[in-house]
């Protein structure tokens, strides 16, 4: 197990459904890395948006899998969109990456769709 590097640290994980506003703040598990959260039925398949705010705010986080360089800070204002919540029932794990000069780590946020 690697440790987490000071200057990439998650002080705060912010989930919402519109752009405007934080849903949730985001608890981390134990193991500091992975983050745990549990949509409404009605979100099933619809985009949500990430909020973090770091240890230094000037790092910048982007889904490991959308193409292209983030320019998202982690100030707590900037935001990334995520594509797309799983369906009813279902769980994903969608990876996002800290850049902090060349330094480099990754953190797991574990959606589940609650089903109805």
């Amino acid at each position: 197990f690697r440790s987490i590097p000071e200057n990439l640290r998650i002080k705060k994980f912010f989930l919402s459904y519109n752009s405007k506003k934080p849903f949730e703040c985001i608890e981390p598990s134990n193991n500091g890395i992975d983050y745990s959260v549990e949509f409404p039925a009605n979100y099933a398949g619809c985009s949500f948006f990430v909020r973090i705010l770091g240890e230094k705010e000037d790092a910048k986080f982007k889904d490991k899998n959308a193409l292209g360089i983030s320019n998202t800070k982690t100030n707590g204002k900037d935001y990334e969109i995520i594509n797309s919540a799983p369906d009813k029932n279902q769980s994903k794990t969608f990876v996002i990456v800290l850049t902090y000069k060349e330094e480099k780590f990754e953190y797991n946020l574990n959606v589940h769709t609650k089903g109805e």
